[in-house]
């Protein structure tokens, strides 16, 4: 017989382990729910109703979101520069720059270094791919 049924004061190893395993997903879901909701310096803040609202579920590719409204500067000047920001990332994760310096970066008043590599004698790979633009 075995050992995980046998009660001892009113408990099992049996019923510990299940607590533990439901406890964890419930601690997973509550940290994956703060990562959305908690505000931080960078990146997109979802409502804190953010998972019981449709448009979270069921997204369209290009659907504009209503905070952004209508296109600034920066994301037009995104969409015709797209390939120095976003050739290693997904275009949710970049965020444009406000529209002063979209003018900056159209007129080329900037500098900008694109494909920065660094590899040692022995073939590793230190720096691959960084893109810096100063303004």
């Amino acid at each position: 017989m075995s050992t995980l049924d046998k009660e001892y004061r009113n408990y099992s190893v049996k019923m510990g382990l299940i607590t533990f395993v439901i406890s964890f997903f419930l601690m997973v879901l509550i940290g994956l729910y703060l990562e959305h909701v908690v505000p931080r310096e960078h990146g997109k803040r979802y409502h804190p109703c953010f998972c019981f609202m449709k448009s979270f579920w069921c997204r369209k590719i290009n659907q504009v979101s209503k905070e952004q409204g209508e296109k600034s500067v920066s994301q037009d000047f995104f969409e015709l520069n797209k390939t120095f920001e976003t050739q290693l990332m997904n275009k949710e994760y970049y965020e444009g720059v406000p529209p002063a310096v979209a003018r900056l970066e159209a007129s080329k008043k900037i500098m900008k270094i694109q494909g920065i590599e660094k590899t040692y004698d022995s073939g590793v790979k230190a720096v691959q791919g960084i893109n810096l633009k100063m303004f």
